[in-house]
C-alpha cells in the first residue's frame, strides 16, 4: 500500500507580538514553516517571499506530481535568492527568514526534509519522540562544543542569533536529508515559539493523543499560549497513512504524563544530500530522549529489514564521511591572521578542518562589516571560491573608517 499524509497547520501572533512574522504553507503533501526576522515589514516580507516560492512546487512538480530532492533544493535556492534581493533596500537591511520544509516520496516510502535556521522538524514515531534537523544557531554551536548545556541555551541572551537564514547570502548551505516514514508516524515542523514555550515530553504527549492533525495543531499552539506566548507560533504537521505494518495505536494523554521513559527505538537512518549529490550517512542530528513508553513492535520481519538497513548504512557512511567532511573551505581567524581551511567550519564527527592557506591579512585590521563577514564562516565548494571571499574582505584603512 502506498503512503499518503494528511497535514494541517495553525499560526498565532502570541501575547506579546503585535504583528504575526511567521507563515506556512501546504500545497498537496509539501509543508514549510518560515519564520521572519528584521522588523515588523522586513520580517513578515521575508517570510512571505520563502513559502511564494514553496508554492510553485506543484508547478515544478514531475509529472506524476512528485516533488523531488532536487525540486525542493531549488525551490530553496530560488527563496533565498528573492530574499537577497529585496534585503538591498535600504529600508530592509538585515531582513531574513528561517524556513523548514517536508514532502513525502510515496512510493519510496521516505520524506524529504530541508531547513535553514532554528525553525525545526520532529518524528514521532513508536512513541518515540526525537528532532530531525540541526539548529543553524549560535547557542546551538555553543551546545555543540559543550560550552553550555541544552537547559542553559533555553534562556542564554544570544539564543536569537542565527548563523543561517534565507536572505543572509546569495551562497546558502541548506541541509537536506531523507527519513524513512511508515503508517502512524506524525511529522511535526514548527517555528521557534513552539518549543521555547512547550518541553519535548508535553509536544509528544500532544502528538500521541490525537489521530485529527488539525486538532494536533490547534491544541500545540494552545499550549504554547499557556507556556506564555512570547513570539509568534507556528506549527505544521503530517501525519502518514497506510504501508505496511499496523498502524499505531492512539495513546491516552493521562496514561503519558508523568511515566517514565522507555527504551528509544532505533533511529530511522536519513539519507545526507549535498548540492546535487546524494549519498547515504549519518544522521543529521542526535535523536532526542526517549519521552514515552514505546508500543509494540510493528512486525518481527520489518524490526529485522530495518536492523539491516541501519547496518548498511553506518558502515557505508564510514567510507564517506571523510569525503564529505574535506569537500568545504571557509576563511577563520587562526592567531589573528586571516586563514583559509579545508573542511567544516565545526569538524565533522572525527574529522577536524586544516589549514590550507595563509594570507597576509591581519584581523585586528578588517572593518565592521568584513569582520562580520569572516566570523560568519560560510563554506565554499572549492579553494578558489574561498580566495575569492578572502579578496572581498576589506580593511578599515580601505574603507576610510
Amino acid at each position: 500500500m502506498r503512503l499518503t499524509v494528511r497535514c494541517a497547520a495553525a499560526s498565532h501572533v502570541g501575547m506579546i507580538r503585535d504583528t504575526n512574522q511567521d507563515r506556512s504553507i501546504i500545497v498537496g503533501d509539501l509543508v514549510a514553516v518560515a519564520d521572519g526576522m528584521g522588523g515588523h515589514v522586513g520580517g513578515e516580507m521575508a517570510a512571505e517571499l520563502a513559502v511564494a516560492q514553496i508554492a510553485k512546487a506543484a508547478e515544478m512538480a514531475e509529472p506524476d506530481g512528485k516533488v523531488t530532492a532536487d525540486t525542493l533544493f531549488e525551490l530553496i535556492k530560488a527563496a533565498n535568492m528573492s530574499v537577497v534581493e529585496k534585503a538591498e533596500a535600504p529600508e530592509l537591511n538585515g531582513m531574513g527568514t528561517t524556513l523548514v520544509a517536508a514532502t513525502l516520496d510515496s512510493e519510496a516510502g521516505n520524506v524529504l526534509l530541508a531547513n535553514v535556521g532554528d525553525s525545526r522538524a520532529y518524528l514521532y514515531s513508536v512513541g518515540a519522540f526525537r528532532q530531525l534537523t540541526h539548529d543553524h544557531s549560535l547557542v546551538n554551536e555553543l551546545v555543540r562544543e559543550g560550552r553550555i548545556t541544552e537547559e542553559e541555551s533555553r534562556t542564554h541572551p544570544q539564543r536569537n542569533i542565527l548563523t543561517r537564514a534565507l536572505g543572509m547570502s546569495p551562497d546558502l548551505a541548506i541541509d537536506q536529508f531523507e527519513i524513512r516514514v511508515y503508517g502512524g508516524d506524525k511529522l511535526l515542523l514548527c517555528s521557534d515559539g513552539l518549543t521555547n514555550e512547550v518541553d519535548d515530553p508535553a509536544i509528544a504527549a500532544i502528538l500521541a493523543r490525537f489521530s485529527d492533525p488539525a486538532d494536533a495543531a490547534e491544541t500545540l499552539v494552545e499550549k504554547a499560549l499557556e507556556g506564555g506566548g512570547r513570539d509568534n507560533i507556528t506549527v505544521a504537521l503530517m501525519f502518514v497513512d497506510g504501508g505496511e505494518g499496523e498502524q499505531l495505536p492512539l495513546l491516552n494523554l493521562d496514561d503519558i504524563e508523568g511515566s517514565d521513559p522507555g527504551e528509544p527505538t532505533e533511529a530511522h537512518a536519513p539519507v545526507f544530500v549535498s548540492g546535487d549529490d546524494t549519498s547515504e550517512g549519518p544522521p543529521i542530528a542526535e535523536p532526542a530522549e526517549m519521552v514515552i513508553e514505546k508500543p509494540p513492535v510493528r512486525s518481527r520481519i520489518r524490526s529485522a529489514l530495518t536492523a539491516l538497513a541501519v547496518v548498511a548504512v553506518l558502515a557505508f557512511a564510514y567510507f564517506v564521511t571523510e569525503s564529505y567532511a574535506k569537500d568545504a573551505w571557509f576563511a577563520d581567524d587562526v592567531n589573528g591572521e586571516v586563514v583559509i581551511l579545508q573542511g567544516r567550519p565545526d569538524g565533522f564527527l572525527w574529522v577536524n578542518p586544516e589549514e590550507s592557506e595563509a594570507t597576509d591579512i591581519e584581523v585586528a585590521e578588517l572593518d565592521g562589516a568584513s569582520l562580520e563577514r569572516l566570523k560568519s564562516q560560510p563554506e565554499w565548494n572549492s579553494l578558489d571560491d574561498a580566495r575569492q571571499f578572502v579578496s572581498n574582505l576589506t580593511t578599515a584603512d580601505e574603507t576610510g573608517s
